[in-house]
Formats: C-alpha cells, sequence, structure tokens
C-alpha cells in the first residue's frame, strides 16, 4: 500500500501575534492527535482532514492532524499536545511518510519495571498509529500503564523528520529511564569552571570513575570498591563546587546533604531529615551511578564522648548505620575535620581523605585568570604580580576580589571602561 503524504506546501510566513487565539482542546479530542483550525487557516494550507500538521510556538512545538472546528469560525486554534517538543513561533506543514525504523527512550515512574522485551513490545503499541517527530516527547500516562513518556530519538524515513507508526515500522528501544531521573538531567546545568584544582579534580575522577561504572572489573580483581571521600580543607578553596563539577564529568546522579539544614529542633526531626536523605539516594542509585555528598558533614557527626548530649550522640549513630546500608558511594566535605567522630573515617564509609589546600601561586593565578575574563584590564594590570601579592586567599576571595574590582569600574569609573592596576590594590591588597 503506497505510503500517505500531505501534499506539499509553500511555507507559511511566521504567524504573529493576534492572529489566531488559542483556545483548550474539545473533550471529544481528548486522546488523539487532532487540532482544531479554522477553513480559512486550512485552504491557505492546503491542509486536508487528518493531514500532519507542526505546530511551531514560544513555548515549544507539537505534531497534531488537521480537523476543522465544528463551529468553522475562523481566528482559533486547538490542538492536544499527545506528540510535544520544544522552540519556535509558526507554522510548518510536513510530508510524513509512513515510517520504517524509529528509536526511542522509554520514561517510566517506577525503576521496578518488566523485562526488556515487553516494554519494548508495549512502547509499540502504544505508539501505533501516531504522527510522531525527532527529539519529540509523546505523552502516553493517559493509557494506564507504566510507561509515561516515549521520547523520539530518530525516526528512519529519509530527509524528514516525523512520520506515521505502523505495524511494518520496526522500534528499537534505546534505554529505559525514570521520569524523575530524566527531568533530574534536564536541569543539570553547565559544570563552573574552576583554576587551580585540576590535581585534585583528577584525583576524584579517577578514584568515582571506575567502581561507578566498572564495578565488576573490580569483583574479578578481588579488589574492595570504595565508597566514600571525606574532602578537607579551609574554606573557599572549592570544596563543595568541586565534588559538582566532578560528579557531573563521570555522569553521575548528585544527591546533596548540608548538614546544618538537616538537623531539627523537635525531636527525632534531624534523623527523620537522614533517612528522607539516603531513601533519595537509594532511589537515584537504582536508575545508575549515583553520589551522596554530605556538605559540612562536621555539623552531624561530632566526636562522641561520654558528656555529649543524647540527641547529638543519636544523630550520629544513625548517620554511620545508613551510611553501611547505602547503595550509592558517598562523599563530604568539612573544614573542620579534628571535630569529627573516629567511626566514620573507618574503612567501608569515608576511607579516602582528599586534602584540599588553599591556592599557591600558580593558582591563585588560574583563579584571577579565570574570573577576570570578563574584565577590561589596562595593559598596567599583571596578575602574576597580583597572585603573589594575594598570599593565603581563598578562591572565593579571589573570586570576590574580582567582583569588587568590577563593582567600582562601573560605580566610579563608568566613562572609563578599563581597570588599572589601582583599582586592583584599593580593595585588600
Amino acid at each position: 500500500m503506497d505510503a500517505v503524504v500531505t501534499p506539499q506546501i509553500q511555507k507559511m510566513p511566521p504567524v504573529e501575534d493576534g492572529d489566531l487565539v488559542v483556545l483548550p482542546p474539545d473533550s471529544v479530542d481528548a486522546g488523539t492527535q487532532r487540532c482544531r483550525l479554522g477553513p480559512a487557516v486550512m485552504e491557505e494550507l492546503g491542509l486536508k482532514l487528518g493531514s500532519p500538521l507542526l505546530i511551531l510556538l514560544p513555548r515549544g512545538s507539537c505534531l497534531c492532524t488537521a480537523w476543522p472546528r465544528s463551529d468553522l469560525a475562523n481566528g482559533y486554534l486547538q490542538f492536544q499536545t499527545t506528540c510535544a517538543g520544544v522552540n519556535l513561533i509558526n507554522y510548518d506543514p510536513l510530508t510524513c511518510p509512513r515510517l520504517k525504523r524509529l528509536s526511542v527512550k522509554v520514561l517510566v515512574q517506577s525503576s521496578e519495571t518488566e523485562p526488556i522485551q515487553y516494554i519494548q513490545e508495549l512502547a509499540k503499541e502504544l505508539l501505533m498509529g501516531l504522527y510522531v517527530h525527532e527529539k519529540h516527547l509523546v505523552s502516553v500516562a493517559r493509557a494506564g500503564t507504566q510507561i509515561q513518556f516515549i521520547e523520539v530519538e530518530k525516526v528512519n524515513s529519509g530527509s524528514q523528520k516525523a512520520g506515521l507508526v505502523t505495524a511494518e515500522t520496526r522500534l528499537d528501544l534505546s534505554s529505559v529511564q525514570t521520569v524523575q531521573k530524566y527531568r533530574q538531567a534536564l536541569r543539570k546545568t553547565p559544570s563552573v569552571p574552576l583554576g587551580g584544582v585540576e590535581e585534585v579534580l583528577s584525583s576524584l575522577k579517577e578514584m568515582l570513575t571506575v567502581p561507578l561504572h566498572y564495578p565488576g572489573s573490580l569483583k574479578r580483581l578481588g579488589l574492595p570498591c570504595p565508597r566514600g571521600a571525606l574532602l578537607v580543607g579551609p574554606p573557599g578553596v572549592g570544596k563543595t563546587q568541586l565534588v559538582r563539577n566532578v560528579v557531573q564529568k563521570v555522569g553521575a546522579a548528585l544527591v546533596t546533604v548540608n548538614g546544618p539544614v538537616v538537623v531539627g529542633s523537635r525531636p527525632g526531626e534531624s534523623e527523620e531529615n537522614l533517612r528522607r536523605a539516603f531513601d533519595r539516594a537509594r532511589a537515584a542509585a537504582l536508575d545508575g551511578p549515583c553520589v551522596l555528598f554530605i556538605d559540612e558533614i562536621d555539623a552531624l557527626c561530632p566526636r562522641r564522648s561520654e558528656s555529649g548530649s543524647s540527641p547529638e550522640n543519636r544523630i550520629v549513630a544513625q548517620l554511620l548505620t545508613l551510611m553501611d546500608g547505602i547503595g550509592s558511594d558517598e562523599m563530604a566535605a568539612t573544614n573542620r575535620p579534628d571535630t569529627l567522630d573516629s567511626a566514620l573515617l573507618r574503612p567501608g564509609r569515608l576511607d579516602h581523605i582528599i586534602y584540599v589546600p588553599p591556592p599557591d601561586p600558580q593558582a591563585r593565578l588560574a583563579i584571577l585568570q579565570l574570573h577576570t575574563q570578563k574584565i577590561p584590564l589596562n595593559s598596567d594590570v599583571n596578575l602574576m604580580d597580583l597572585a603573589t601579592q594575594t598570599h593565603l586567599f581563598s578562591g572565593a576571595d579571589l573570586e570576590n576580589l574580582c567582583k569588587e574590582v568590577r563593582t567600582r569600574l562601573y560605580v566610579y569609573r563608568f566613562d572609563c571602561l578599563m581597570c588599572c592596576n589601582k583599582g586592583f590594590k584599593a580593595i585588600r591588597l
């Protein structure tokens, strides 16, 4: 049977604000791909009943089948977001052949799913009869199955990026993810560049990569899988940002716990907050590599003693118990290692101690170069001299120095947008 395609139509100019009023979809169209248009727009685009139409809006795009409005009123648009994506602002009719093959990613509600073959067959059944578009999400939550969304990664239809899924379409399943992990990946922000900590960053990356991605190799060699690391260093040297960067580089999920925030005022509240945080880490570890990071851990695990308060001791005991049963790698940071309970550092917990030192002159130079990239510097500014003079400055101190210089540049010398050496020395040097 010949492929069903729409006629090739000349592209319509972008629709300006006020051309069409977008209304909620009709209840009779629920669960379909119909979009309702007036006869004038359908005639202008050369659309027939059921023709596939790609609607591009300011906040995204969706693929629909064109249907006339029941009242034949012009100037209105109603559409279903069954197969939708993101970006752009006009209307573009497509040629949509029957697909021979497509690759998809399935998003499920829970990590406890059926076998892959069953998921693949179910995904094809849910897509049957739908027009799909590359890089779009197909919402199938209404079907009442464990599959919530199907992301169309690639369609095999020549130069076209959309097509109709039929019984003859071969569906390739690239991966299965939970909706939570997918959303977490979308929220990922670009890693903040760090200066002067390349050696520590490389060491952390090496320590995390093998246990997270190749645990089987360690088992075959009879080596214990390193589970935890404690970052120690003075305030402002970049311990927290260092962890965020390295976790993003190794492709793992990050669950962060801030020690002082966990401590509650009511009896048992701190222990409950800890359990919830570790439960989040366990759930994330079921979907793939995960790192639990406890910042300012000295607030949660001070050294126990006979004179210590009972609530404080309970929090320490709860933390140590939870760390023994966690299914993900653990990292923590502190600037007061001498106050930590010794049980925290035993093998199997935070047994790797990594010192993050204050920046030396070369590291301070790298930090200054990083934070002065957007500051117009005069020819008399010598960053190496500044790095030498800023002895005992941490990375945070140097960042703040550059911010103050930038502020003074625009507030006090707006007529001269070049920062001179005197501007730096006027701050703290």
